[in-house]
């Protein structure tokens, strides 16, 4: 994304899309896309920018490297219908818009964004006070004394709802999940509340309900027991077991842990879901050297922007490290990285029974094991009753959720391609497919 000679205008509508806060924001973006209403609009290799005309002049600018944008309107939506609008532009216009040299108030806003990423490189730790040791311990201890206690509260749920049997439990509204979820958070231990939490969707969402319930329900009494014992389980096992209850990692335990990997990284996915009163946002990567996949998560109150702009068919030559753990799936960015597009093939699997046996041998080691990456060669789409699936040519399957995937069927006509899924251990969401050598974003 760092010319427009280089960038492909291909794939940029469906990441505007994916970046717009919601359908209204882009239809007012459309209604703002007129050359008319724009006035000192240009392009570099770098950044885009213009002046729009609403109930005032509002100036825009975007950092084609990694998206970053700024407007000066009152919107407390981001990326404003401005930026949208002039990102559509971009896609739609683009000869409209002169490739110049930035004005004035563009080039500030560029350099102090550069002097700002130098500082984070180059900067050392600030020197905090001595941390209290004891009291650091106490309050560790008297936390693990509340988590303690919402487990003994969650065994007590446990019992009653196996003695009272599940059947009725299809007519149970949210608010009997929830109950028992927010005694938990009163715990401190969010982790086992959102697991709570999701038990919810389980009795409405199929008719094998009560099997797939009872399996969750036993994860959970596996994971809290693994907490009760922590201290009798390897560091790994019990870093992990931590982190799956609610535990935050410090970023000085973080920066001492020593799983680095520099890499080509490919942004292969994204997802957002709410969860309790937070949005969450899920980027999967994939190193096209190591072939490890990487989970970035973001998170947000409200309608608030996420820090970092992640856009799925990019890549970004960086550093990640990996939170400590048996997974070691989840990682954060070291360092700040120019995204460009990506084009060629991507590491993955041949087959369906390929994926199976890698996702089989991680679940042996992470029995609460969660969304994974596929990345699955050559497979088709297949519909059967109401149900899609990618099929590869051996002619097995994986059974995809969501809304059905006609823009993939329409785009790659029905031929074998490269699809990119979130597996959840029975069913996959398509983040993405690959048509004519880029990455597409699949609509959730």
């Amino acid at each position: 994304m760092r010319n427009t000679g280089v960038f492909k205008l291909h794939p940029i509508l469906d990441q505007i899309v994916h970046l717009a806060p919601d359908e209204k924001s882009l239809a007012a973006a459309r209604q703002s896309m007129s050359p008319r209403l724009w006035s000192d609009s240009g392009l570099t290799e770098q950044v885009l920018w213009g002046q729009c005309q609403g109930s005032a002049i509002y100036e825009v600018a975007i950092d084609l490297r990694n998206f970053a944008y700024r407007c000066n309107c009152p919107s407390r939506k981001r990326p404003c219908r401005h930026v949208l609008a002039l990102l559509l532009r971009l896609a739609e216009q683009s000869e409209t818009l002169p490739v110049g040299t930035p004005p004035p108030h563009v080039q500030s806003w560029l350099e102090k964004r550069q002097q700002r990423e130098q500082q984070k490189a180059t900067a050392t730790p600030a020197a905090r006070p001595a941390a209290d040791p004891a009291g650091r311990d106490k309050r560790i201890q008297r936390r693990d004394q509340l988590i303690e206690q919402g487990i003994d509260q969650l065994d007590r749920w446990f019992h009653d709802l196996i003695r009272n049997g599940l059947a009725g439990l299809e007519l149970q509204g949210p608010r009997f999940w929830d109950d028992q979820a927010r005694r938990l958070v009163d715990a401190q231990a969010p982790g086992l509340a959102n697991r709570v939490r999701r038990l919810a969707d389980i009795p409405v969402g199929s008719q094998d309900w009560p099997q797939r319930l009872l399996f969750e329900l036993g994860r959970l009494k596996l994971l809290s027991q693994a907490y009760v014992h922590r201290n009798q389980l390897p560091p790994d096992w019990r870093e992990e077991v931590r982190q799956l209850v609610g535990w935050n990692i410090s970023q000085q335990d973080l920066d001492q842990h020593d799983d680095r990997m520099l890499d080509l990284w490919v942004v292969v996915g994204q997802r957002e879901d709410e969860e309790y009163r937070f949005r969450v946002q899920r980027n999967w990567l994939v190193g096209t050297q190591s072939r490890r996949s990487a989970l970035i998560l973001q998170f947000a109150p409200g309608n608030r922007p996420f820090t970092d702009v992640f856009v799925v068919g990019t890549s970004l030559s960086t550093t990640l490290q990996f939170y400590p753990g048996t997974s070691r799936q989840r990682a954060r960015m070291i360092e700040q990285a120019d995204a460009v597009p990506y084009q060629g093939e991507l590491p993955g699997d041949h087959s369906v029974n390929e994926f199976l046996s890698h996702y089989a041998d991680r679940l042996a080691i992470q029995p609460w094991l969660g969304n994974e990456l596929a990345i699955l060669k050559q497979v088709t789409l297949a519909r059967e009753a109401n149900d899609w699936y990618v099929r590869d040519e051996a002619g097995n399957g994986l059974r995809l959720a969501g809304s059905p995937p006609w823009r993939m069927l329409a785009e790659t006509g029905g031929n074998p391609t490269e699809i990119v899924l979130e597996w959840n251990g029975e069913t996959g969401n398509l983040l993405s497919f690959m048509q004519m050598g880029h990455l597409v974003l699949s609509p959730s």
